[in-house]
């Protein structure tokens, strides 16, 4: 007998598709996927900590809108700044 859960996004799982809010029992071996919900007394499986990025002060810009800002600093003219 397979788990038994309810999914929060479309799905398919064992050729039949499940809309969100369906109940129904995982095929015997497969493991609840994120979007599952266990129902009845089962435990719900752990979801893994994500990482934190560290921000750094040096960093080089990663968009075009960065590295345009960072290139209109550079240009401190006087009476342009309202041009940039």
């Amino acid at each position: 007998m397979g788990t038994v859960v309810k999914t929060t996004a479309m799905c398919f799982v064992g050729g039949t598709r499940y809309r969100p809010g369906d109940i129904f029992e995982l095929p015997e071996g497969m493991k609840v996927a994120s979007w599952m919900d266990v129902q009845g007394s089962a435990e719900k499986p752990k979801v893994a900590a994500k990482k934190k990025a560290t921000k750094s002060e040096n960093k080089e810009p990663e968009t075009f809108s960065e590295l345009t800002k960072r290139d209109a600093e550079g240009f401190d003219i006087d009476g342009a700044h309202d041009l940039i």
